[in-house]
């Protein structure tokens, strides 16, 4: 009787855990069924047909739907210089038959049509530098051939910055563009000749690039962003410069605490992102508070199972976030101390910092904004 009694607490006792670890594992999946770009650090692409709908705007009492009472809209404008125009005449009377021409008009009505013309051929210039003969010394003079033409057969300026523009500007894949220059055009590129362009353009931009280092490190407020990298097969993330964590991504991964694990703490903190200036120097006192609210509200929690795997204990990723939170609080309150310096990165992302040629370059020793990863 004994010996089964203590079967069956063994067995109790092995249920138990079994369902302490669903239990874990259910909650785990609910929370990353929940997950989008709103509520943790992930591109809204990445969301695809669970991408949540926009917020309804609260209508202000008394607008009507549509443009407002002096907003200037925007329409399709009509040109008054076409660059073709085309007649069409009736041919006979749409009541009695009678045959009708061209000098019968007396009025008429217009529609225009605005369209790309279509794609040419390549417009191939042939240079011939001609040899003259002195009729004095009988002394041969070739003429010289214009400025960037130096190769026997070579692609002209404008295809050169078209496939600059698709490829680095609009990010067109080499194996795209190459369709793409086939299909529109009637020209046969390669990959290698993709490259070698924006090579070349690479080396002339030299010195645009030494000048944007010069801006960087003399700006006193830097935006940069992070990317990662694989070294011998781990991923590290590479930080380029300062000290600053963009709150923007803490905010929305407290959202996902509070949305899909309902942590308190987490609305608390993420709540205060509206303060007015004048409460700046409560922020840090607040933000403590609240940090050791969440730790406390962890530790009450039971431990998640191990699964009987040896280390380090498992966490839970409030506590993960909470760690992060009170080990960078500098840099994350950073902006409550030095006012040149925003709570959020969204500024950089946004921009795009295109400098087409070395002339235009200015010295801009105030706050700088750089999307490194465009």
């Amino acid at each position: 009787m004994v010996e089964a009694l203590a079967v069956r607490d063994a067995r109790i006792r092995e249920l138990k855990q079994t369902i302490a670890r669903q239990a874990a594992l259910i909650a785990e999946l609910e929370r990353r069924l929940g997950l989008n770009s709103t509520n943790r650090s992930k591109l809204p692409s990445s969301d695809g047909l669970t991408k949540p709908p926009a917020p309804k705007r609260t209508p202000v009492k008394g607008h009507k739907p549509g443009g407002q009472k002096g907003h200037k809209g925007t329409m399709r404008l009509r040109s008054e210089k076409p660059d073709h125009v085309e007649d069409h005449f009736p041919h006979a009377c749409a009541h009695c038959g009678h045959a009708l021409d061209d000098g019968m008009s007396v009025r008429f009505e217009t529609r225009q049509v605005q369209d790309i013309p279509e794609p040419l051929p390549l417009r191939v210039v042939d240079h011939r530098a001609h040899v003259g003969i002195c009729p004095q010394c009988n002394g041969e003079t070739k003429a010289s051939f214009p400025e960037g033409v130096g190769a026997p057969v070579q692609y002209g300026p404008n295809l050169t910055g078209l496939v600059l523009d698709l490829n680095t500007h609009q990010l067109l894949p080499l194996k795209r563009l190459v369709e793409t220059f086939r299909d529109l055009f009637g020209v046969k590129l390669s990959p290698g000749t993709v490259v070698n362009m924006v090579s070349r353009r690479a080396r002339a931009y030299g010195g645009m690039v030494d000048t944007i280092r010069t801006d960087v490190v003399q700006a006193r407020v830097k935006h940069m962003d992070e990317t990662w990298l694989r070294i011998e097969g781990r991923l590290h993330w590479l930080h380029v410069a300062g000290h600053g964590l963009c709150c923007a991504h803490i905010l929305r991964e407290l959202e996902g605490l509070f949305q899909c694990g309902r942590e308190k703490w987490a609305w608390n903190l993420a709540r205060g992102r509206h303060l007015s200036p004048a409460t700046m120097r409560t922020i840090a006192e607040s933000y403590d508070r609240i940090v050791e609210e969440g730790f406390r509200y962890h530790e009450s929690l039971s431990p998640l199972p191990s699964h009987g795997r040896r280390g380090r204990t498992k966490r839970r990723k409030g506590y993960n976030l909470l760690l992060r939170l009170r080990e960078h609080c500098g840099s994350i309150l950073l902006f409550t101390r030095n006012p040149q310096v925003p709570a959020t990165n969204n500024m950089a992302n946004a921009d795009k910092f295109i400098m087409p040629t070395l002339e235009s370059v200015t010295p801009s020793p105030g706050i700088l904004r750089f999307n490194l990863s465009a």
